[in-house]
């Protein structure tokens, strides 16, 4: 999981001895791009088919027991991307990209996206990298 030598990119987080308690442990690059999937699929998820039809975006979807649905592409460069086959509802977006990692900006996909009653969300990838779309739970009014 770790490695002391730096980030190899074979390791999900880095460690540095020498800096002080509670600053030693840094996600490492690979960290980065693997915490979309981590914050989007949660215990008790079952992985459902997802397909692409254009190799630079490669989806995996999962469905979650309390009907939420989330959907993690892996992005080789950027584009818009339409995601079909969604429930209606809100959707909470999220990235982590090649640009957020020098900009370091964690924050550059946050948002939301509706989906209607097509099943259909538009979203913009910025760049490459990970790019995730979660179902928020409904909340009756």
């Amino acid at each position: 999981l770790s490695d002391p030598g730096g980030d190899t990119g074979a390791h999900f987080f880095m460690i540095d001895p020498a800096k002080p308690a509670g600053e030693r442990a840094l996600l490492s690059s690979t960290g980065w791009y693997l915490r979309q999937y981590f914050r989007a699929f949660r215990p008790g998820g079952v992985r459902i088919g997802a397909t692409s039809s254009d190799g630079a975006f490669a989806p995996v979807a999962v469905q979650h027991p309390d009907d939420r649905t989330a959907v993690v592409i892996k992005a080789e460069r950027a584009g818009r991307v339409t995601i079909e086959g969604l429930a209606p509802g809100t959707y909470v977006t999220s990235c982590w990209t090649d640009r957020a990692r020098w900009d370091r900006n964690p924050d550059l996909c946050d948002g939301t996206v509706e989906v209607g009653q097509d099943g259909a969300a538009v979203v913009v990838v910025p760049d490459a990298g990970a790019f995730s779309v979660v179902r928020q739970p409904h909340v009756a009014p």
